[in-house]
């Protein structure tokens, strides 16, 4: 074991006795919604900002965790102080909350700490990143809500799967709706991402010029955006 210490249910314990009962439906069905914040030195960054996304999943699902969110924020808060002998060790935390309903209608809470693996990301920083777009796709707007932080990651998981079977140093891309119509044209747009925005841009490198077929995809990118819920 690592040394790290959970919140779990009520009450501080060491990481292997923070442990959830099997009809848990968070471990049986992924009934469950998360948030998870890294630090700076020790410090969470922007709890306040994360948490009020968590409460938003909590909502959409109808999970009452039984506890407040400023509890959650002292709680996580006391977590860090708690493994922060660990600190110099890993040079920063991940923490997690994680709320998943039980088998009996309430819910299991968890706050758990961990370490940022900056080791593995550590090499990106020299020699770039290999990516590798899996056939695996993201969730669709049409199904849950894209903003649901859910503990359901299983797409994600297979994508990493399928992207280390291709190269084991890859990271794999998840394309959405918009990802499933550039496949479907045989035509890719340049995204430009910002803080809260994504451009997308259609046009045609080989004439280096607009074509026809830049319309029809900017109009079919323009319905795509409207199936996204913009709250």
């Amino acid at each position: 074991m690592t040394g790290f210490t959970y919140w779990f249910n009520g009450e501080f314990l060491p990481e292997e006795q923070a442990v959830i009962p099997v009809n848990d439906r968070g471990f049986r069905l992924g009934d469950g919604v998360f948030d998870t914040e890294r630090t700076f030195n020790g410090e969470i960054f922007r709890l306040a900002e994360h948490l009020e996304r968590l409460e938003r999943s909590l909502r959409y699902t109808r999970i009452d965790p039984g506890v407040s969110m400023d509890d959650l924020a002292r709680l996580s808060r006391e977590a860090v102080e708690r493994n922060r002998h660990l600190l110099e060790r890993h040079g920063d935390f991940w923490v997690t909350q994680n709320i998943s309903r039980n088998g009996s209608g309430g819910a299991n809470v968890a706050i758990i700490v961990e370490p940022l693996p900056f080791t593995r990301f550590a090499p990106f920083y020299d020699k770039g990143i290999s990516l590798v777009v899996p056939p695996v796709r993201a969730s669709a707007n049409q199904g849950l809500d894209p903003k649901l932080k859910s503990i359901s990651r299983l797409n994600m998981v297979l994508a990493d799967l399928e992207g280390k079977a291709i190269d084991g140093d890859s990271l794999s891309v998840l394309v959405d709706e918009l990802g499933n119509l550039a496949e479907e044209q045989g035509h890719h747009p340049r995204l430009t991402t910002e803080w809260g925005r994504v451009q997308v841009t259609w046009w045609t490198h080989k004439i280096r010029n607009l074509h026809r077929n830049d319309f029809v995809v900017a109009a079919k990118s323009d319905q795509v955006y409207q199936t996204i819920p913009q709250d």
